[in-house]
């Protein structure tokens, strides 16, 4: 008998997976990269970075427990925009649903069919 042998398909991991690599590279980077940060000042009501202000500082190592609390930290933080994001994504899917910028397309299309300027903006 003759053995088939398989060939080897490279599939991608899940995301959930990678996305906690990601964190556990990023964190064990905390332990080995040194720690530094520039001065900064307030020109024009804006905050600049000063130059040539480079300093290293202590470093500040994650730990295991922060692996886990970090993604928490990170929604709360940008909970507005998350909840901005869902509710723009909601209104287009409405809107895709029912159809409304499609008829508004084609009332826009019958009703300038003849106008020439439209003709030169919109055909190349």
């Amino acid at each position: 008998m003759s053995e088939v042998k398989k060939k080897f398909k490279f599939r991608v991991p899940n995301t959930y997976l990678l996305i906690f690599s990601l964190l556990v590279l990023i964190a064990a980077m905390t332990w080995i990269i040194p720690g530094g940060q520039y001065e900064r000042a307030v020109v024009d009501g804006r905050e600049v970075v000063v130059q040539n202000s480079f300093k290293y500082v202590e470093n500040q190592p994650q730990g295991f427990i922060d692996l886990f609390i970090s993604p928490l930290k990170g929604f709360v933080e940008a909970g507005l925009i998350i909840g901005f994001i869902l509710f723009v994504g909601g209104s287009f899917n409405v809107l895709a649903k029912t159809e409304a910028i499609n008829s508004l397309i084609h009332k826009l299309a019958r009703a300038h069919k003849n106008s020439k300027l439209l003709q030169k903006l919109f055909i190349p």
